[in-house]
């Protein structure tokens, strides 16, 4: 399991943004979901899923779903995001976390990044990290 900080970890991060992609996943969903659970106990977290659905499809995911047995007590929310509606979806996961919920993000796969990165400065998180397999 790979985590790789994108921006300096000072060891008093109080918000991650995670970044997530498909193939990560289908290597190793629980490995990637327990890393992930581990970073939600600790810190509050975002997470940035690439994925190459389409937005339209419902999102249930083994991210998701897995998030929400492992942290039955917290509220897994799924959104989706299109790349012309970020400021919109910056609004809304501050929202979100401001009432502690866990936003897992599904973002189409050639932008995560700058999805992610658009997230992190709009919600000033401490670090930005890379989940993988």
């Amino acid at each position: 399991m790979a985590v790789s900080p994108t921006f300096a970890d000072t060891g008093t991060a109080t918000l991650t943004v995670a970044i997530v992609r498909e193939p990560d996943v289908r290597r190793g969903a629980d490995g990637i979901v327990a890393r992930l659970s581990e970073l939600a106990v600790n810190d509050e977290l975002v997470v940035v899923y690439g994925s190459h659905r389409r937005p339209q499809q419902p999102i249930s995911n083994a991210v998701v779903d897995g998030l929400r047995e492992r942290l039955p007590r917290y509220t897994v929310v799924g959104l989706n995001v299109a790349p012309d509606a970020l400021m919109r979806t910056c609004a809304l996961l501050d929202e979100f976390m401001e009432i502690g919920s866990l936003p897992v993000v599904v973002a189409p796969a050639p932008t995560v990044v700058e999805v992610a990165s658009e997230f992190a400065a709009y919600l000033r998180a401490d670090r930005m990290v890379h989940v993988s397999a």
